[in-house]
């Protein structure tokens, strides 16, 4: 047997090996799920032809999903004789990108600076250097245009600004690209990126300016003998509605599910039933409208197989208010007396020892927060069918399930938030996350206080702006004291992801502030590196080496079509997909 026949006969068996565990044995599959990686069978003889076209393929769609327009396609080897000219090279083509808009925001209108165009189409340039298996991407910054032709108004050079940030997402949150160090890869080793976890970091570093927490009490839990789910279903369902709450999304027996999707469960039950009491909220929009950051929130529900006792509880009124950042004594004040009605009821009719959950710690920043320019004069309606759908899309094609909708412009008390062309709110669950955390070794089911995530989003009267916001996974993390390393990097992953999805729908990042009484500034952007050490992006190809595990496409995004209040996509259902 040849050397590279007996290569190819060790990597069939262990791609074999590999495949078997993940698929019978809970504890590896638990482990490649929560790196969000699955076994591959690798090609040992991985067709360099193959994997350019399916690159290139996934690269134009991706880019023309964010707006982009492929302006032209260049194959070097196929212009010239490739075994005497590019005799270093597997692959070498360039593609001309641009973005209409941008282009008619520089080069045209008011302040006109067709001289930019000098830079334009932009030159993406990517080659495989012969036997790497490592596909390099390249392309001038657009900070050298407004460097070089001393741009200095401010809608060109924010335009710029966020083009350079979009076009580096795209690739590395999209395309699974690592950036390198802006050097001839020939003549000097390439600096690895993943020195200090430089993809893993916040695409903005600058903390909002949270208010400091002393308040321990995070949490409000019951405990009770057995289980308690016979009780506690009917009296969310119906009973709450007697002080004025309302079950908005229900999600029962979320443990089954993961049950039949991963194979084990160290849980007997676990629900997240979503609630919110609108009659109140809902006139504290007015005045502080971040309060929709956990509104809903889950009365949460869990039983370990390991204990007899069931829990219920809920996030306390000050925790909620604190991780917000609201301080406004009314807010406070009459949220506080929703809650503890709440409390109240649940004492009279379910029962059970009462006890404080205590936070661990809170995170230093909290919040993430955005806005979304439209164009003045659209139709509201328009504008917010069109950016739900592109929302929703994204999302899932990123394995995000919409857990729930809330539409508060549609839902009773809508003239109580005359100031708003638009109020509502989406439940976010990532299955795979949920499980990590929840169940499995070291699970850590009280962690669904927090669950599903609720991202609120509104437009307010006569502004051409979508404002969003959403407590980070981070809160967790601090709050629960949460240390192993996998559930910690899980969260750290989505706190990232999270800001990098809007951001490729247009968002910019804000302050965490109240925007009813401040002039909410934008986040200051990571002080940069010079762009020489920012100019050359690296994609790995599949090749035929032991540690490759590929890790799963990602979907194209696909229309999601408005379902009425209440009709949301089940967890259940889209665990099984």
């Amino acid at each position: 047997m040849s050397r590279d026949e007996l290569e190819a006969l060790q990597l069939s068996r262990l791609a074999t090996v590999l495949d078997r565990v993940y698929n019978n044995v809970p504890f590896y599959k638990e482990r490649f799920d929560a790196i969000g990686v699955k076994p591959a069978v690798v090609d040992p003889d991985a067709d360099i032809e193959d994997f350019v076209d399916e690159f290139q393929e996934n690269f134009e769609d991706i880019f023309a999903q964010h707006g982009y327009v492929i302006a032209g396609f260049h194959n070097y080897i196929e212009d010239v004789d490739e075994e005497k000219v590019l005799t270093k090279y597997d692959a070498f083509w360039t593609y001309s990108l641009c973005h209409m808009k941008y282009s008619s925001t520089v080069f045209d209108n008011e302040g006109m600076r067709p001289d930019a165009s000098v830079f334009a189409p932009c030159t993406v340039y990517m080659y495989i250097p012969k036997g790497s298996h490592t596909l390099h991407i390249g392309m001038p910054l657009l900070a050298n245009v407004k460097t070089a032709l001393d741009i200095k108004d401010k809608m060109r050079i924010d335009f710029m600004d966020r083009l350079d940030k979009e076009i580096a997402s795209v690739l590395e949150e999209e395309m699974d690209a690592q950036v390198t160090e802006n050097i001839n890869p020939f003549t000097t080793k390439v600096a690895n990126e993943k020195k200090p976890a430089a993809k893993a970091a916040p695409l903005s570093s600058v903390a909002a300016k949270e208010i400091e927490i002393s308040d321990k009490r995070l949490a409000k839990m019951y405990v009770f003998d057995g289980n308690i789910e016979a009780k506690y279903y009917p009296f969310v369902e119906k009973g709450i509605n007697k002080i004025g709450f309302k079950l908005t999304d229900p999600h029962k027996r979320v443990n089954d599910h993961y049950k039949e999707k991963y194979g084990s469960t160290v849980l007997d039950v676990l629900g997240f039933m979503s609630i919110t009491n609108e009659k109140v909220v809902k006139p504290l929009f007015n005045i502080d409208p971040r309060i929709a950051g956990f509104n809903p929130f889950n009365l949460l529900i869990y039983k370990k197989k390991s204990e007899k006792e069931s829990y219920v509880g809920h996030l306390t009124a000050n925790a909620i208010l604190d991780m917000l950042s609201i301080t406004d004594p009314k807010v406070r004040e009459a949220y506080t007396n929703s809650m503890n009605q709440l409390d109240a009821l649940i004492k009279k009719e379910l029962g059970g020892k009462e006890e404080i959950l205590e936070a661990k710690g809170y995170a230093k920043d909290r919040m993430m927060n955005f806005e979304i320019p439209f164009e003045k004069g659209e139709d509201i309606e328009d504008v917010v069918d069109a950016f739900q759908e592109k929302f929703e899309g994204a999302f899932e094609a990123k394995k995000y399930i919409i857990a729930g909708y809330n539409n508060y412009k549609e839902t009773e008390g809508e003239d109580t938030i005359p100031d708003f062309d638009a109020f509502w709110t989406y439940s976010l669950c990532h299955f795979k996350f949920s499980y990590t955390i929840f169940d499995n070794a070291g699970a850590r089911p009280e962690g669904g206080l927090f669950a599903p995530c609720t991202m609120y989003m509104y437009i307010r009267k006569g502004e051409n702006k979508i404002i969003v916001g959403m407590p980070k996974l981070a809160n967790w993390k601090a709050t629960l004291g949460i240390a192993d390393q996998v559930r910690t990097d899980f969260i750290a992953k989505l706190d990232h992801e999270i800001p990098a999805i809007m951001k490729g729908l247009g968002a910019v990042e804000i302050e965490n502030t109240n925007p009813l009484v401040a002039v909410v500034p934008k986040k200051s952007a990571t002080p940069s590196k010079k762009p020489e050490k920012k100019a050359a992006v690296v994609v790995k190809m599949p090749e035929p080496a032991v540690e490759n595990v590929k890790s799963e496409p990602v979907a194209a995004p696909k229309t999601v079509t408005k379902e009425p209040v209440g009709k949301t996509q089940n967890i259940s259902e889209n665990a099984k997909s």
